[in-house]
């Protein structure tokens, strides 16, 4: 039983679900995020999204929402290109 769960809870469906997850994150970033936040957004419990953002992410959730706010300053300050195209579409001014 202990497989079939495993099984279960790493599949196609729960790879959606995170990437929908960090969708979420990549867009709300510049807001505070509260693991509160990210279990209503996910419907995993904690201790799910710690293993799963180390599964399919490789970080924290935590470590992942560093990761999108730094790359959110980068694009905001012109250093990096877009790299999150799912997200809404910002205007950038150039201040040159």
């Amino acid at each position: 039983p202990m497989i079939s769960k495993a099984k279960q809870f790493l599949s196609t469906e729960t790879e959606q679900k995170i990437n929908q997850l960090c969708a979420w994150i990549e867009q709300n970033c510049a807001n505070p995020i509260s693991f509160e936040d990210l279990t209503r957004q996910s419907g995993f419990d904690v201790n799910e999204l710690m293993t799963l953002f180390g599964v399919y992410k490789k970080t924290s959730p935590m470590g992942y929402v560093r990761f999108c706010r730094e790359m959110e300053k980068r694009n905001t300050q012109g250093q990096a290109p877009d790299l999150f195209s799912a997200g809404p579409q910002k205007q950038q001014d150039n201040l040159l």
